[in-house]
């Protein structure tokens, strides 16, 4: 069991990609020591405890019964678990300097009922700083498009409008979306993770500082979408 816990851990380290998101969230959050954060759809922890580490108190919350034990199981000395969704988040109103998370919002059937309870459980003035799938590249086709909603469960994809729009109906204000991971070498290597699994990213270790230095910048589309918003 611990050997699965590390390769686990390993995976999540050597996925260049999500490497490129946790950045931006880190880049543009400006996280201080006396923040309260929350995390929606926290998975295992791993990312929860990674960004717990730069504030006050991490909070996360995760509907799938499985992951929140692993992630309370793992790291619960260090964040808060819950088991819970986004579309009904049970805390106080005003309760958090900043909300983050990684990949969720396409999976939500109910987005803009989450989008308003973000807002809801923010203070004024704090952040909400997200990434979301997008696939809104040309070099991506419709196929795999529909591939990728199919086999990732994904309820909708998003374009910056898309996006952008959801959350000004929300309350959000100085909203900024910007597609990132664009580069024909990082959309073939989300293609290939979706293909095959984590094992490609032993595979394409050796571009792992490639695609970081390439994904560094927003993009004028993409696979995915970074986003940050004030309350």
């Amino acid at each position: 069991m611990k050997n699965v816990r590390l390769i686990n851990i390993l995976t999540k380290k050597i996925n260049a990609c999500r490497k490129v998101e946790i950045n931006f969230i880190a880049k543009n959050a400006g996280f201080k020591n006396t923040d309260v954060v929350l995390d929606i759809g926290s998975g295992d922890g791993y990312w929860t405890n990674y960004f717990g580490k730069m504030c006050f108190k991490m909070f996360g919350i995760e509907p799938y019964e499985e992951h929140y034990q692993i992630a309370k199981k793992n790291y619960s000395n260090e964040c808060s678990f819950y088991l819970s969704s986004a579309e009904s988040l049970n805390f106080l109103p005003e309760s958090f300097d900043k909300v983050i998370s990684v990949c969720v919002f396409e999976h939500l059937y109910n987005d803009r009922t989450a989008f308003k309870e973000i807002y809801k459980v923010l203070k004024p003035g704090g952040k909400l700083l997200a990434t979301a799938d997008s696939l809104s590249s040309k070099h991506i086709s419709e196929s795999h498009r529909k591939k990728h909603i199919k086999e990732c469960y994904c309820a909708q994809l998003y374009t910056v409008e898309e996006l952008s729009n959801k959350l000004s109906e929300a309350g959000f204000r100085n909203i900024n979306a910007h597609y990132i991971i664009g580069s024909k070498l990082g959309i073939f290597y989300e293609m290939l993770s979706e293909k095959i699994g984590a094992v490609s990213y032993f595979l394409l270790l050796s571009l792992y500082p490639v695609i970081l230095f390439m994904e560094r910048e927003f993009k004028t589309s993409g696979y995915k979408i970074f986003v940050e918003a004030e309350k």
